[in-house]
């Protein structure tokens, strides 16, 4: 089975790269250089964006229909840098995909923040000078690291958990919801993008806040095996054993020899002799985990969309699964459920769906169908249009990031095929 983690994005590759014709162009940085290694937070000390953090507005809540208004993306809002970043992504520009992710972070932070002083102006004083105690712990960077910080940290979470349940207004509450969402939502792309160049520890350190995220966002199972895969990387099969159980269960992993992989790994740990290497194992333990998720779509499905996940990176996984498929109505059906979870606002996925479109006029136009090819020509030239509009909301520029001959020679093949259509 092809590894999955590196070919998350050969979907996007097909949609934006190949049909569309975005310029590429490669990082003028050094990808090691352009990127600081990330803290236990998820997030760089020193990120690459100057300006501060824009004011924040509420977040933006899931819809069932399309909003077609670009501009109701706040505009430097996390959600504006998480899209710009998934489009970086696409483009191949890895680097610049981080420092937009780096903001969407920053504007995050920034409002989190807001919400916590108001969630702590309830608080009594005595309250708050302890609560003022366990915080200083937790960001102490003199204890970075420190088992003292990490169960202030902890500790701090907790404490802070309750209170913004008992304190904030409903409207607000569902905010602090929206933003640990958003949270994991940048922190799985940034871990993805950290695991296809090579750098596992990064991804490690990006995918704490994504498998550990509130109760109240669902389980993450791709996050989970991309924490198991990086921890195998770097060969800490000890630390991956607890993750391994835990999507081995949830999966119902059936299969005898990941069940005997999952006993050598827990044998080993006890310092028992075993037949098998840890690393020989974890190889089973993964290679059955992949066959149970990826075997087919409806497995994905049910593991991630079926427990209300709403990753955009997971309906692009499956995209890519139905893809693989040569299902194209399952392909389009996807992206489109997507791009209505997202509010309307998925440049590529409408990228994806324009491309599916004109594959398929191609095949009419060859066929001798004109009308029905003028059609999906036509449909096309929409999607690919919303797109551009989407694109250029998120501050990418006809030139210098967006090649639009391509349009212009589908407009022309369309204005071509008029004639006939309407006969």
């Amino acid at each position: 089975m092809k590894d999955k983690v590196f070919r998350l994005f050969n979907f996007y590759k097909m949609a934006t790269v190949l049909s569309v014709g975005l310029t590429l162009a490669a990082p003028t940085v050094a990808f090691s250089q352009a990127v600081p290694t990330p803290p236990p937070s998820g997030k760089p000390e020193t990120r690459p964006a100057t300006e501060k953090p824009a004011p924040p507005t509420p977040a933006q809540e899931e819809t069932t229909g399309p909003v077609q208004d670009p501009s109701l993306i706040a505009k430097e809002s996390a959600r504006w840098h998480y899209e710009r970043a998934l489009v970086l992504n696409a483009q191949e520009k890895p680097s610049k995909a981080l420092a937009a992710l780096y903001r969407a972070f920053d504007w995050i932070d920034a409002r989190r923040a807001e919400l916590e002083t108001a969630a702590k102006s309830k608080l009594t004083p005595v309250e708050r000078k302890t609560l003022d105690v366990i915080e200083r712990d937790a960001k102490d960077r003199r204890l970075n690291g420190s088992k003292v910080q990490g169960e202030a940290w902890a500790l701090y979470r907790e404490q802070i958990e309750k209170l913004a349940q008992t304190t904030l207004s409903t409207t607000r509450l569902d905010e602090w919801v929206s933003l640990k969402r958003d949270q994991a939502e940048c922190s799985y792309l940034a871990a993805v993008i950290h695991a296809r160049n090579g750098r596992a520890a990064d991804a490690i350190t990006a995918l704490a806040s994504v498998v550990d995220a509130d109760p109240a966002i669902p389980e993450h199972v791709p996050a989970r095996l991309l924490l198991i895969r990086s921890y195998q990387q770097i060969r800490a099969w000890e630390r991956a054993l607890p993750h391994l159980k835990q999507l081995m269960s949830e999966l119902s992993v059936s299969d005898p020899q990941a069940r005997k992989a999952l006993l050598t790994l827990s044998r080993a740990r006890a310092g028992q002799r075993t037949d098998d290497t840890p690393e020989a194992a974890m190889r089973v333990a993964i290679a059955a985990i992949d066959d149970t998720l990826y075997s087919e779509p409806g497995k994905f499905r049910e593991a991630t969309l079926g427990r209300k996940l709403r990753d955009p990176l997971v309906y692009i996984e499956l995209a890519d699964l139905f893809s693989d498929e040569e299902d194209s109505a399952e392909v389009e059906s996807t992206l489109a459920e997507a791009i209505r979870v997202r509010g309307g606002f998925f440049p590529v996925a409408f990228l994806g769906i324009a491309d599916l479109d004109e594959v398929a006029g191609q095949s009419l136009e060859a066929a001798g169908k004109k009308k029905e090819a003028f059609a999906r020509y036509e449909s096309a030239l929409k999607d690919y249009d919303m797109a551009f509009n989407q694109m250029k909301a998120l501050d990418f520029t006809e030139g210098s990031d967006l090649d639009v001959s391509h349009l212009e020679q589908l407009r022309k093949k369309i204005a071509a095929l008029q004639p006939a259509a309407t006969r």
